[in-house]
């Protein structure tokens, strides 16, 4: 059974940049890991010369594709309608469910 990576990146308004990002970080993140079905999650910001808005990632790790499907089924309509409510067209979302095939790592140096 593989892992799987819930990734959403998110292009926000500059006007209501700093209300989305302490929102997500101390409501929204929280609720989706209260949920139970991911094992963590992670707040990535974008650094790109070609994007003008600020533009965030935000990567959930679970377990399975069934615990995936299950939070779907049960909590992400409900969540994402919650953010879409809140912040509406300044904060565009692109979502992607990505399958972990296999992890590596660097050696350690000595």
């Amino acid at each position: 059974m593989s892992h799987i990576l819930y990734n959403i990146t998110l292009g926000v308004s500059e006007q209501i940049h700093q209300e989305w990002l302490e929102w997500m970080k101390h409501t929204h993140i929280p609720e989706v890991l209260q949920t139970g079905m991911f094992v963590s999650a992670r707040l990535l910001k974008v650094n790109s010369d070609h994007i003008s808005t600020p533009t965030y990632a935000v990567q959930y790790l679970c377990e399975s594709i069934q615990r995936y499907e299950e939070y779907q089924r049960v909590f992400g309509h409900a969540l994402q309608a919650t953010h879409q409510a809140r912040f509406g067209e300044h904060a565009h979302a692109i979502r992607t469910v990505l399958e972990i095939v296999d992890e590596f790592t660097a050696p350690v140096k000595n």
